[in-house]
């Protein structure tokens, strides 16, 4: 068997890892928002005339201005 200490150290190193997890999934649902934000503003780039601006310096633009 395995002693207390041994067993609270593998408990410890156990919740560790799952914040880790928790931590990098929450970092994919960001970086997969922030994906498919960025696949749409290519989307209206290359869908609209070359005179209208383009939505992407609009975007960077207005959250700069929020920030």
């Amino acid at each position: 068997g395995s002693s207390w200490p041994e067993i609270q150290r593998l408990r410890a190193d156990n919740d560790a890892a799952v914040r880790k997890l928790q931590l990098v999934e929450e970092r994919i649902t960001d970086l997969e928002r922030i994906r498919s934000t960025l696949k749409n503003l290519v989307l209206q780039c290359e869908a609209g005339p070359a005179a209208v601006c383009c939505p992407i310096i609009e975007s960077l633009a207005h959250s700069a201005s929020i920030e």
